[in-house]
């Protein structure tokens, strides 16, 4: 823990929108880290959209098609 991982990683997720490579790209965090992975991505890209994707599969269903990500 405190090794700048998630930081590292929405680093490189910047790099590549700013080098013009395609998303969507994809993050696979424990629950126990999904609202904190939330507010980093706040805090340090603000310029990054992303969505969280939680529940049951009828509830990621719901959440994914509420938002269109799949474009």
């Amino acid at each position: 823990m405190g090794l700048g991982k998630t930081l590292q990683t929405l680093a490189f997720v910047g790099a590549l929108k700013a080098r013009g490579v395609p998303g969507p790209h994809l993050v696979v965090a424990p629950l126990a880290v999904l609202q904190n992975w939330v507010n980093e991505l706040k805090r340090f890209t603000p310029g990054l959209s992303f969505v969280k994707v939680h529940g049951s599969a009828g509830e990621r269903d719901r959440i994914l098609s509420d938002r269109a990500v799949l474009d």
